[in-house]
């Protein structure tokens, strides 16, 4: 194979560690071959054409210049479904999963509003586990709906999706038993940190909040699930790890009580959840 694992890493300079060069070099030959790792590995060289091989040049430009790997798909998998993808929403995280997760250990539900819906990613995933329960689904952008849309018929999930902002949402009577959200939540100073693929590839307005109010969109939903909640109906976050503390503080003063902070995978808090007095 006239790339080899050396080269690509080379040819993307440096962009990513060691770990995701790797994973994404086998990942990228197994979708081109269209073979599992241990084809890969013993018959690579002999499914390789010059035409694999120059689509596989032509994915190394596109990642030189940042862009992710699942837009340049166009699609990912997140708890075990596909979802499509493109860069008018957020790529699902891992650790997004967890949250969704989360919510089904609390078994049978209802209704269940996911506010921020992006690629609909969490609505759908939780209808998929939940068939019978209504699952509704909030976004202000018409382009991410567009595709939480296209993603809810991919997986079979009806959903009921709406166009609203929470900053000032429209009046409804609507209730429910759960609200989860996974907001804006990286505050502008923390952008020196960041990887340039999402800097530069993935929607600000989906990951920022302004420094000076950094749990405006937290406080907003918690003011919104006062008016929108059952009765000891639960709200579940994926909060900014550095504001933990400062997240469960807030939701207490709304009134809201059993408030649980939770850790990811990667040992940060990642995760609240409280409930409705």
């Amino acid at each position: 194979m006239t790339i080899t694992l050396p080269i690509f890493k080379q040819l993307i300079d440096n962009l990513y560690d060691e770990r995701e060069s790797k994973s994404l070099y086998y990942d990228i030959l197994m979708r081109i071959l269209d073979c599992d790792m241990t084809t890969l590995l013993m018959k690579g060289d002999d499914l390789m054409t010059p035409e694999k091989e120059s689509y596989f040049k032509e994915i190394i430009d596109r990642l030189k210049t940042g862009e992710p790997i699942q837009y340049i798909w166009g699609d990912c998998y997140f708890h075990g479904n596909r979802f499509i993808v493109s860069p008018n929403v957020l790529i699902p995280r891992p650790e997004t999963e967890e949250l969704v997760d989360w919510v089904l250990e609390e078994g049978e539900f209802h209704s269940l509003l996911d506010i921020g819906t992006g690629s609909g990613c969490i609505a759908i995933s939780l209808k998929k586990e939940r068939s019978s329960a209504e699952i509704y689904a909030m976004d202000i952008s018409e382009k991410a709906l567009s595709i939480a849309q296209e993603n809810a018929q991919l997986n079979d999930a009806p959903i009921h999706f709406i166009q609203d902002s929470i900053l000032i949402p429209k009046a409804s009577n609507q209730t429910y038993d759960i609200i989860v959200s996974n907001p804006p939540y990286i505050l502008q100073k923390e952008k020196v940190a960041m990887h340039k693929n999402v800097l530069e590839h993935e929607p600000h307005l989906a990951l920022f909040v302004e420094d000076e109010k950094p749990l405006l969109f937290y406080e907003k939903i918690a003011e919104y699930g006062i008016h929108h909640l059952t009765e000891q109906g639960l709200l579940f976050f994926e909060i900014n790890a550095l504001l933990g503390k400062e997240t469960k503080e807030m939701l207490e003063e709304y009134g809201y009580h059993d408030v649980v902070i939770r850790k990811d995978i990667n040992g940060k808090e990642r995760m609240i959840r409280c409930r409705k007095k």
